[in-house]
Parts: structure tokens; sequence; C-alpha cells
């Protein structure tokens, strides 16, 4: 009797070992642990969704679109956790750059704040609302208030000047690429809604170098020389 109530005594201890490690890893396999470390988060690589509940720090070699490069900044900016220790924005800007849509919970002195991220496509807004579907499908409407920070980055303008601009959510249109962030864990409201509009400029081929004329050669039989343009 003794030793059968040890060995499930040793299987329970393994099942919850187990269970406790699979449930970190979900939870943040990589990185430090930070505001963002419990973040549950979709990636994405390009336009192939890598799926619902990988890790925060995204697949390994994640492709990084330029939209994604535009918008994140302002996704870790909105992170209100401790700011004290060196790295901390790096370490949220990383963890979320590959992210389609994202849940975190940070403590405030009035207790848990849960927060909502998501990036994508507009597909409806109003003076009081905006609706963002990800890439995956997954939609999302925010309510907008007079607190709500609205930034819009003009991808056509100079390099240098691309930096976002105050704005406000009548310039933001249905189609437009966006990025909003939010709390509240049903009905969000918006704290930053980041819209982007136009295109990059495209790369102009860089013009190649003539070619050199070839050097003069020397016939041995005649000792003449000729040259090739």
């Amino acid at each position: 009797m003794s030793t059968t109530r040890t060995t499930r005594s040793r299987l329970l201890a393994l099942g919850l070992a187990g269970a406790t490690a699979l449930s970190l890893s979900a939870c943040s396999k990589t990185g430090p642990a930070g505001p963002l470390a419990d973040a549950k988060v979709t990636t994405a690589s390009s336009d192939a969704v890598a799926g619902a509940g990988t890790t925060a720090s995204g697949r390994p070699g994640t492709v990084v679109d330029a939209d994604t490069a535009a918008l994140v900044p302002a996704m870790a900016a909105a992170d209100p956790g401790p700011a004290g220790k060196a790295g901390r924005k790096g370490d949220a800007r990383d963890r979320l750059i590959r992210a389609l849509h994202a849940t975190w919970v940070t403590m405030s002195k009035q207790g848990p704040v849960t927060h909502q991220a998501i990036r994508g496509e507009v597909t409806a807004v109003t003076a009081t609302s905006v609706t963002v579907k990800a890439k995956d499908g997954y939609s999302l409407t925010f309510t907008a208030n007079s607190a709500t920070m609205v930034k819009q980055r003009d991808l056509s303008a100079p390099k240098g000047q691309r930096k976002p601009v105050d704005s406000s959510l009548s310039t933001v249109s249905v189609g437009a690429r966006a990025l909003v962030v939010g709390t509240g864990a049903t009905g969000p409201t918006a704290t930053r809604v980041v819209s982007l509009t136009g295109q990059r400029p495209a790369k102009t081929a860089q013009p190649s170098a003539p070619s050199s004329p070839s050097a003069p050669s020397v016939s041995p039989s005649t000792g003449a020389s000729s040259s090739t343009s």
C-alpha cells in the first residue's frame, strides 16, 4: 500500500512540474521577465501567420515588414511598465515587433491593468470608435475619447520627415493601416492610434560606373602595339 501511494505521489509531482514548465515556456520562452513577459501574442512571418499562442519573442527568422517597423515603436512606447532598468523599452519593442495582436497585464497602484494592441487594416471608424482587423482575421474594436492620442505617419514624405505627427480620428479612413493600443479586458479604450498614409518611394537604381578602356597589347612578333576600345 505504501509503495502504491509513493508511486502515485511521484507521478503527481512529475505531472505538476511538467505542466508548470509548459505554462512558463508558453508565457516567455526567451528574454528577461518584464511587464510583457506574460503577453499572449499572435505572430506572423511576412504575410504567413505563425499561429496563436506563440511566445512573445516571435519565431526565429521571422521577416519584419516595413509597416511593422513603422508602427511598432508606438506599441512599445504605450507600455506603462517600470522604465528604470536599462533596455526595458528595447525589450518591449523586441517582444512586440512581430505581433499582429497582443494582450498583457501590468500592475498599477490601483491593481492589475489589462492592455490590448492590434495592428492591421481599419475596417470601421467613427468619432468615438475604431475597429482594426489583423492579417490572421482577428478583429478588435476600441472606444476613443478625448484622452486618446492619435498620430499619423506619412511614408511618402522625404526621409527624415516621416515622424508621426498629431492627428485625429477624422483623418483615419477605412482601409488604412493602423496600430491601436488601449486598456480594458472587454470593450477596451484606445490610448494611442497610429495610422500610416502614403507609400515609401521606390528605390532608384544606382548608375553603374563607366567601364575603363583596356590596356594596349603588344604583338610578340612585330613589337607593334594595338588597343581596343
